[in-house]
């Protein structure tokens, strides 16, 4: 520390330099001297004295070289950028064009087929193209150019069975294929790497920021609409509804790329991200405020509300709606969650202490134990409505739905459980690669086997 200090002081003194470099080399503190060296000339490149000590030292290359690499990166960046840009602004055109004047609202019989079958394929293949184009690594190309031809061959399979269709069957359509888009593009970027399981988490949680990003673009847009639209007004100018879907239209295309630009870092894999910028520090902190309130929620639930009222659902279905949102509220509730559950775990390298670690633990198994307790009540609940009143498109979808969040919630708490305390967070993130299983599973039952079930 003594040495450190007087070549601060020395910093600027050719004769005091030179006999504290002879000092380091007797005392073998040569390796400080260089570091300091190498310091000053990062920040004052043009000092002659430092660039003349880097050169003896053999130390002023790499600093050259560190910042080429810099400045490379920094062009990098900028390319990226527009590169994101272009994509956002084409995929916007599209979105505008598949809407065609229409509500932009994906659901069949309220906007054009093709935008209710096109717009996630359509958002998806332009994410795949901006990942491709900067991805650094060639080899993986090959990824994701099987995840866009798979996305593209479903969307045309999905086209050809639902295109005139506005009944259960197309609302299952329209909600499915946008996670079988959102599952391809994450294994364009997992597969082939190594630690999968980690990978898989990594991408679930930069999936979660991507969405909050997309909806923080999106209302950013809203917002400055309606500024343009009123400021028009005062001036006399009309801007009429038809315009502003396609205004409408446009942004909803714009938004995807350019939130996965803005979060997502396409020179590391997901397991390699940065949790601690962008809305990864929020969403966590987020996360752990509200899942004692989940936990506190889901206890009214199970303790107050379902015993209550445990039989009001199994009976007379079909003539109390009112049931029926309490079984909509219930199964999303379980995945809102198992998402708070995922986010709230520490990430890799973050350091919390054991007592607080042990407390995140209880209140994880906590709130999955009770989750768990509600999903099996709503899986009885609908297995019920199906005996009774016969098996419909959507009591088919939600079934399987209640089966493969059934199946997720017991493989973590089964990981969580046999483990020991300090590695529940290691056994819940490596649960994720079993868990995504049923998930792909039935997101691919839905869309390609059950429409044949029901012809419309």
């Amino acid at each position: 520390m003594e040495f450190k200090v007087e070549l601060e002081q020395a910093k600027g003194n050719p004769a005091d330099l030179e006999r504290l470099y002879r000092q380091a080399l007797s005392k073998g503190e040569s390796e400080i001297f260089c570091e300091t060296i190498a310091r000053w000339v990062k920040e004052e490149p043009e000092n002659p004295l430092f660039n003349v000590w880097a050169y003896r030292l053999g130390i002023h290359a790499i600093a050259v070289k560190e910042v080429v690499k810099e400045e490379i990166s920094k062009k990098g960046e900028i390319q990226n950028w527009w590169l994101a840009i272009s994509v956002s602004v084409l995929s916007g055109l599209l979105f505008t064009l598949f809407a065609g004047g229409n509500q932009p609202f994906p659901a069949p019989g309220k906007s054009n087929p093709l935008f209710w079958i096109g717009w996630s394929p359509t958002a998806a293949l332009g994410m795949l193209f901006y990942l491709g184009a900067t991805e650094t690594v060639k080899d993986r190309l090959r990824w994701y150019l099987v995840s866009a031809g798979t996305i593209i061959l479903t969307t045309l399979f999905v086209g050809a069975i639902g295109w005139n269709r506005t009944d259960d069957i197309a609302n299952l359509l329209a909600l499915h294929l946008p996670l079988l888009s959102w599952i391809f593009v994450g294994f364009s970027v997992v597969i082939g790497r190594t630690k999968i399981p980690g990978q898989i988490f990594g991408y679930l949680l930069k999936s979660m920021e991507i969405i909050i990003g997309s909806t923080i673009y999106l209302i950013a847009g809203m917002i400055f609409m309606a500024l343009t639209s009123g400021i028009f007004s005062v001036l006399g100018i009309g801007v009429s509804d038809y315009i502003l879907q396609y205004l409408m239209s446009w942004l909803i295309g714009v938004v995807p790329v350019l939130s996965l630009a803005t979060i997502y870092d396409t020179s590391r894999s997901p397991l390699e991200q940065n949790q601690v910028t962008g809305f990864a520090p929020l969403l966590k902190t987020l996360a752990r405020l509200l899942l004692p309130i989940a936990t506190v929620v889901l206890l009214s639930y199970v303790c107050w509300f379902i015993p209550t009222n445990f039989w009001k659902p199994f009976t007379q279905l079909e003539a109390h709606l009112r049931q029926r949102e309490v079984l909509i509220i219930y199964n999303a509730t379980i995945i809102a969650i198992i998402a708070i559950l995922l986010r709230a775990v520490p990430d890799l390298g973050e350091k919390i202490s054991e007592k607080l670690n042990l407390i995140l633990r209880a209140v994880v198994t906590l709130a999955g134990l009770l989750t768990l307790l509600l999903n099996t009540y709503s899986l009885a609940v609908i297995t019920s409505r199906i005996f009774n009143f016969g098996l419909t498109p959507n009591r088919h979808a939600v079934l399987g739905w209640n089966l493969v969040t059934f199946s997720i919630l017991s493989w973590i708490l089964i990981k969580i459980y046999k483990v020991k305390p300090e590695k529940w967070v290691e056994a819940l993130r490596e649960s994720t690669y079993w868990a995504i299983i049923p998930i792909i599973s039935w997101v691919i039952w839905v869309l390609l086997v059950l429409p044949f079930f029901y012809r419309y």
